[in-house]
This record gives C-alpha cells, sequence and structure tokens, in this order.
C-alpha cells in the first residue's frame, strides 16, 4: 500500500495467504509470538499479515486472533490483516461478536492489490506498448465468455442451467475442475441433484479454450495476448467469482472454501475492466456496490443490475440468468446500439484501473500520523 511506504521501517510484515507454504496455520502460535515480541522490542510498531490476494478465511483469522490474544500486551491497534474483502472489517466483527470474542484484529482492505497492481500493468506493457486497449463496437460471434477454474457449486449449476437452456454453445465457455478426481466424488455425494450429475456424464471436462489452461499455463491469471480474441468477439463477460452463497445459506457447504461472508473480488473481475468488456457478476450481494464506491461505473441501464442487492442465493442466482438469457435474445441491431451506450462506460472503467496507483479502500497512513 504506497499510504505505508514512508512507515515501512515500523512495519513487520508476515505472511497470511493460503498458499502453503506462507499459511499461518501451518505454524505454532508460539512461533509467530516470538517473532512479533522480539520485532516490536527492536522498534516495529504494526503487524500486518499480508493477505491481499484474498478475502477473509475463517482458519487463517481464527488463527491470526489466537497470535493476538497471546499478545494482549500490545495496543489493539498493533495487529492487522491485509486483505481483499471489501467488507472484512464487518464481517471480522459480526464473528468475534457471534463467538464473544475481543476485537482484537484490524483490517486494511484492498482492491485485489497484488494482481491489479502486478498482472495488469504488466500485460499492458508488454503487448500493448502504451497503446490504447479499443473497444469495437461490431457484430461478433458469440454472445458472451464464461470462464472457470475450480469446480465451486455456482459454477457447476450455472453450466448444468447453460445446457439445459442451450445457451451453452452462444458463449466462449471453459472449466476445468480443481483436484484429482472431484467429478467422481460428486457423482458419489448425495448433495449434488441430478442435473449437476448429469452434467458430469454427459460432459467431458475439462472444457478448454485454446491457449487457456495448459501444461505450462496451469492457473491463468495473467492475461496472455491470445485470451483478447474472447473479449473482442462477445458481447460480455459472465464472471463466477470465487464466493456467491452466503455462509447460512444451504448451498455454501458445496462451495470448497473457507472464505467467510463478504465482497471479494479476484483478478476474474478485473480481466473485463482492463480488456474494456462489459460484465455480469455471480458474486456476493453488494459486489457491484463496492466497485462503485472505488470509482468503477457498471452498466444499468443497458444491464439490469438489481440482482445485487438481493440477499437470498436462489433468487439472485435466478435474477442475474434471467438477464443472461434476456441479453442473449438481442438482435443485431440491438447489440450494435447496446455497445455504443457501453463504450463510454468500459473506457472510463479501463482508466480507472490502469490509473490508480493505490487500491486501499482509504490511506492508511492515519495508524501512524495518529
Amino acid at each position: 500500500m504506497p499510504s505505508l511506504e514512508q512507515y515501512k521501517d515500523k512495519i513487520l510484515v508476515l505472511y497470511g495467504c493460503t498458499n502453503a507454504s506462507l499459511n499461518p496455520i501451518q505454524y505454532p502460535t508460539e512461533m509467530y509470538v516470538d517473532i512479533i515480541r522480539k520485532h516490536i522490542a527492536n522498534g516495529k510498531t504494526k503487524v500486518i499479515f499480508f493477505n491481499s490476494p484474498e478475502g477473509l478465511i475463517k482458519p487463517i483469522t481464527r488463527k491470526i486472533q489466537a497470535i493476538a490474544h497471546v499478545l494482549k500486551e500490545l495496543p489493539k491497534d498493533t495487529i492487522y490483516i491485509n486483505s481483499a474483502g471489501l467488507e472484512a472489517k464487518r464481517i471480522y466483527n459480526e464473528y468475534c461478536d457471534k463467538h464473544n470474542l475481543e476485537k482484537l484484529i484490524g483490517q486494511l482492505i484492498s482492491h485485489n492489490y497484488q494482481w491489479v497492481m502486478g498482472q495488469s500493468k504488466h500485460f499492458l506493457n508488454n503487448h500493448f506498448q502504451g497503446k490504447e486497449i479499443e473497444y469495437n463496437i461490431k457484430i461478433k460471434s458469440k454472445k458472451f465468455n464464461c470462464f472457470n477454474k475450480i469446480h465451486r457449486y455456482h459454477r457447476l449449476e450455472l453450466l448444468a442451467r447453460m445446457v439445459e437452456t442451450k445457451l451453452f454453445d452462444l458463449g466462449y465457455y471453459s472449466f476445468e475442475g480443481g483436484s484429482k478426481g472431484w467429478q467422481e466424488l460428486i457423482l458419489k455425494s448425495d448433495l449434488y441433484p441430478i442435473n449437476i450429475k448429469k452434467l458430469i456424464i454427459e460432459k467431458k471436462f475439462p472444457i478448454r479454450l485454446e491457449g487457456g489452461i495448459r501444461e505450462d499455463r496451469h492457473n491463468p491469471i495473467a492475461i496472455e495476448e491470445g485470451d483478447l480474441v474472447y473479449h473482442d468477439d462477445s458481447y460480455f463477460s459472465v464472471i463466477t467469482e470465487t464466493l456467491f452463497y452466503q455462509t447460512h445459506e444451504e448451498k455454501n457447504k458445496l462451495m470448497l472454501s473457507g472464505n467467510m461472508d463478504g465482497v471479494f473480488l479476484s483478478e476474474k473481475t478485473y480481466r473485463p475492466i482492463l480488456l474494456k468488456h462489459p460484465f455480469i457478476l455471480f458474486a456476493m450481494p453488494n459486489s457491484l456496490s463496492e466497485l462503485r464506491k472505488a470509482g468503477y461505473k457498471t452498466f444499468s441501464p443497458y444491464i439490469d443490475e438489481s440482482y445485487d442487492t438481493i440477499q437470498d442465493g436462489n433468487e439472485r442466482f435466478n435474477a442475474v440468468f434471467k438477464e443472461i438469457q434476456r441479453l442473449c435474445a438481442f438482435t443485431d441491431e440491438e447489440w450494435l446500439t447496446w455497445q455504443a451506450n457501453i463504450k463510454p462506460i468500459v473506457d472510463h472503467n479501463h482508466r480507472i484501473l490502469v490509473n490508480k496507483s493505490d487500491h486501499a479502500v482509504k490511506d492508511y497512513g492515519y495508524l501512524f500520523r495518529n
């Protein structure tokens, strides 16, 4: 975070990522306590567990809470988590209230800082060399694109609905799946409905697009030039974010995620912003609202975005899918008009993304100035 750069000599950065080699739950609490006490004694005043590519993750948050509890001799404004959970402060406070825990951890929140500042600008510098990305108004071969890797429930649910309604063939679609044997586990489970099991039996996974996932590109977070055709030759992106159903909802148990609730926007959302592509978002409620707070524009009235305020996951899913169906029924003439209306919005969003030097939700320098 640029607002903290001048105070870096006062900050101890520890890693709180899901990567196994960095994950604090892999190491004893006492080890972290000893490290923190040593650095505080040597002049550090803040401790930041860095996890900016992710939202709040329950086991990691619990572990840092345990570390902070042992270190209660320190001021309460000493230990922080840096994450991309845009509602992390509220979610953490609610978690503490629910479990009768003292609030010992502060929140430093950024808009997926690592990807935005790293991958997007690296791509622009290497592939466009300072030239403007064009939003081309034209008739396109496909209605949408939809890229999926891990087999989270809402992604399987969407693919099943796409196949049933014959929308699948109207888009550039990919679906990799996660751990080895995931399809067999779903077929053996009583928790998945028959339409998803039928999908696994009838559709051959992985569903891959040319230039997508391959042996030397296992996790295509970074953009490559070959990806551009899927945006230039489709009208909108269908983004299936990491999180969709909230933790109190029944389908959340099938989400393959230890994430806590709240808006979390990954590189999947920032990719179409960078590439000037309008989008529909399968994500937590109020996700579009958080983007607007950051200065981005969304696509109402050209896309019905009322789904963003729907709390119930099943109702929100149906509302998003209904809007996809509506757009896919457009005529060529309607698409040309729609694109002309969309162009100022995607141009604006692209400028916001590439010109921001600090993607934190606010200036956290006040922690030291006060």
